[in-house]
């Protein structure tokens, strides 16, 4: 089976799409993001497919210096063509995820 439609994730000003559509399901992608400003607490991340955001989550990160505090995003779609989603901070004290139905 493969997706119909194209998975992006969003990240402040950032747009990175990780599953275009015609993928072989199922599939898993991983991403690192970092923070885009000094003394962030958070990163957000949203998740759109073919351009409609349908959830999002955000987790909290030490405040520190642009682009040193990290989070690490899994993206898995099983084969039913649900995604879910994981967001960790890479000090692994924080986390958030969401599962999402899709249509294929």
């Amino acid at each position: 089976m493969k997706t119909s439609e194209t998975i992006t994730i969003r990240a402040g000003d950032r747009a990175i799409p990780l599953v275009e559509a015609g993928t072989e399901l199922p599939v898993t992608k991983h991403e690192t993001l970092s923070t885009a400003r000094d003394d962030q607490e958070s990163v957000r991340c949203e998740l759109a497919v073919d351009g409609r955001r349908v959830a999002f989550m955000e987790v909290g990160v030490p405040l520190e210096p642009r682009g040193v505090a990290q989070v690490r995003l899994e993206l898995r779609i099983d084969t039913n063509g649900s995604v879910h989603a994981r967001l960790d901070g890479k000090d692994g004290m924080a986390s958030a995820s969401f599962s999402v139905g899709v249509r294929n």
